[in-house]
């Protein structure tokens, strides 16, 4: 029998519903535990001081061991996130790779943060590609592509050699390969749907509506100003059956409505039903190309804390229509940027190598280029390298580290203002995850009230969400709907 000391980890969260129940959710370990009444009392005995980890009854320590809810003494869970980072980033099983063909697109859209290039990816830097990728693949478990631009979908041909090469050269040294596309969906036609459909490796394709048609049309015209929403949305629901296809729409504090009623147009479509995955990302100033966005007329930013709520009402709403969604405790554990790993970078059309996709044509952050020997101690990979969130402040004691490992290492490399350094799950985890658990647990859904640590939330539907008092301020607050019941968003702090 294991006698060596115990103590909670320090990653544990309660939520305590309206049925009386609790349940403990770890950051750390992803691990659930429910507790009935007694036993959540015995548990916050202990938290709180008043009672030993040792009184505390058999069978529930044995429980609550086994969802690491309970540690061993020794176990250092710092220690634990900093080897992992260092696994992570030093790995040599896998390849990673983010090929922007060209950083040309036939979009201009109002807050894109690349400068634009003209110019595509010649034969000889496709060639200087499949020689690197045949000199480093060799013992490797996986291989990851990652389509970008500019819009890839300029440069098929290059996208469709390169992919059939790749695909050879893991079949021949038994790696597992996987790709993602970034595009604008606009060149995603029926035919390139069933090219890349043919061969059967994509992980995902991820496109961008910002809101409804008005809305979107007015952030991401083509380049001679037309609409694209019609042109994306007859690509989408083509492609939707047949390739993994994720939705991206980008916040700011003018289209959270619009992005509400586009989640009910997708799900009068049918949408929900194609495994089409659904998220949200904030319109933030990154990128040298994308510093003056704040002056459009078309945009209104928010800030980090602005968006984590935004993005509760969002996600309920999406839930609520069946959309599928990686929950905040689900995907790779303890997995950083690709930017601050020694094993992917980013490949611009001549060959030019970054370490950051936001980086993508800025020749002063060049890192190297692909046909020549890297040196992982210039200045230039360095600048990435040292970032380290597991070590260092203000990312090593806080709560949600676990979650988001330091979000975004350009944001604090390039010294983001900060309210825009940290991730939004940094200020929604808690009703993030309870989304997660209720989706899991209809029956506890209403009445809408939990109790989660020290605070009182009631959870309300979407709509209410949707009107918190941040949005009240702003003349672009989004429409109430009369007819659906709402509950208000209660806070009480201990």
């Amino acid at each position: 029998m294991n006698t060596e000391p115990l103590k909670l980890s320090a990653f544990v969260h309660s939520f305590r519903l309206s049925s009386g129940q609790t349940f403990l959710a770890n950051y750390l370990w992803r691990t659930f535990a429910e507790l009935d009444g007694e036993e959540a009392s015995l548990f916050q005995s202990v938290r709180s001081g008043a009672r030993a980890l040792s009184t505390m009854p058999e069978s529930l320590l044995f429980r609550l061991r086994e969802q690491k809810m309970v540690i061993e003494e020794s176990l250092s869970e710092s220690q634990f996130m900093s080897r992992k980072y260092d696994q992570n980033r030093f790995s040599d099983r896998v390849l990673g790779l983010t090929i922007a063909p060209t950083i040309d697109c036939n979009f201009a859209c109002v807050y894109c943060y690349e400068e634009r290039h003209p110019g595509r990816m010649t034969v000889e830097t496709e060639a200087a590609i499949l020689s690197y990728v045949q000199t480093y693949l060799p013992g490797r478990r996986q291989f990851n592509v990652t389509w970008y631009g500019g819009e890839p979908l300029l440069c098929k041909e290059t996208l469709y050699r390169l992919t059939e090469s790749f695909l050879e050269v893991s079949r021949k040294e038994g790696t597992k390969y996987s790709a993602f596309m970034v595009t604008n969906g606009s060149l995603l036609t029926p035919d390139t749907v069933e090219k890349l459909a043919g061969y059967g490796h994509f992980s995902g394709i991820q496109i961008t509506l910002d809101g409804s048609a008005a809305g979107h049309d007015e952030k991401r015209p083509t380049r001679g100003g037309k609409p694209t929403f019609q042109t994306i949305w007859e690509h989408l629901l083509y492609a939707a059956p047949r390739l993994p296809m994720v939705l991206r729409m980008n916040v700011d504090l003018r289209n959270p409505a619009e992005c509400h009623r586009l989640l009910t147009q997708l799900a009068e479509a049918g949408m929900p039903q194609t495994g089409l995955r659904v998220y949200f990302a904030p319109i933030h100033p990154f990128g040298k190309g994308c510093r003056d966005i704040q002056e459009k007329e078309a945009v209104e930013i928010s800030t980090i804390r602005e968006f984590a709520e935004i993005e509760i009402a969002l996600t309920e709403h999406a839930l609520q229509l069946g959309f599928w969604r990686r929950r905040s405790l689900e995907g790779p554990w303890l997995a950083q940027c690709q930017s601050v790993s020694t094993h992917t970078l980013v490949v611009e059309p001549d060959g030019s190598l970054q370490r950051c996709w936001i980086e993508v044509g800025e020749q002063d952050r060049r890192v190297g280029h692909i046909s020549e020997p890297l040196n992982l101690a210039s200045d230039a990979n360095m600048r990435w390298l040292r970032f380290d969130p597991t070590r260092s402040a203000p990312c090593q004691h806080c709560e949600v580290l676990p979650i988001c490992f330091g979000g975004c290492p350009q944001r604090h490399i390039d010294g983001s203002p900060s309210e825009f350094a940290c991730r939004e799950i940094r200020y929604n985890a808690r009703e993030m995850i309870l989304l997660d658990y209720l989706g899991q647990h209809p029956e506890q859904v209403r009445p809408p009230t939990v109790f989660v640590d020290e605070e009182y939330l009631s959870l309300p539907t979407w709509e209410s969400r949707s009107r918190s008092p941040q949005r009240e301020q702003t003349s672009h607050a989004p429409a109430m709907r009369p007819d659906v019941p709402v509950a208000q968003l209660v806070r009480r702090r201990a």
